[in-house]
């Protein structure tokens, strides 16, 4: 899925792990009814090969400004993040404690 982007959040991952199963799974769907996207549309390319650079490309290139901006909106959020934590609810993972004793499941 072109365009979504990683923020570091656990749980808007699961979100986005299931957004793009689904998103694979009507494709296929689509697929077997010959419905697809063409060449002429976005990122995609005739060549499977080209499309996966042309993918690469955007991860490699496109999103350094992305990642460095996701990054600074992470790191200079206030304390309104924090209480809404605490109010609904927060699972804490190992990566949460100082002296990791406790281990991550994901």
């Amino acid at each position: 899925i072109t365009g979504m982007i990683c923020d570091g959040a656990k749980p808007s991952c699961a979100m986005k792990v299931t957004s793009g199963v689904a998103t694979a799974v009507f494709s296929a769907l689509l697929a077997m009814q010959h419905k697809c996207v063409t060449a002429f549309e976005g990122i995609i390319d005739e060549d499977v090969d080209q499309c996966i650079r042309n993918l690469t490309r955007i991860g490699s290139q496109g999103m350094n400004e992305t990642d460095r901006l996701v990054l600074d909106i992470m790191t200079h959020k206030t304390g309104r993040c924090r209480k809404h934590r605490d109010r609904y609810g927060y699972q804490k993972t190992g990566a949460d404690y100082a002296d990791n004793t406790v281990p991550f499941y994901p």
